[in-house]
């Protein structure tokens, strides 16, 4: 899957998960995000391109681009974070 179809999708979950009106930050996503918020997007992910991350892939996100290439490996993997 490309990046942009990938941000295109994160962007219609942060629309419909979070109620944003907006693509997310480039940014640190702590920094426009609070905790609830990563938790339930993490969710939203992972159901929707059928993954699971690993707590310890999940702290070292803080980006969007870190989103979006951590999906690309997972899926590329097959998906499953075991």
């Amino acid at each position: 899957m490309t990046e942009s179809a990938i941000r295109e999708i994160l962007t219609e979950l942060a629309a419909s998960q979070l109620g944003l009106e907006h693509a997310l930050h480039e940014g640190p996503l702590a920094d426009h995000l609070d905790s609830i918020q990563r938790i339930t997007l993490v969710v939203a992910i992972e159901d929707r391109f059928v993954i699971c991350f690993d707590p310890a892939e999940e702290q070292d996100v803080e980006t969007l681009a870190d989103v979006v290439a951590l999906i690309q490996a997972k899926l590329a993997a097959g998906g499953s974070g075991e």
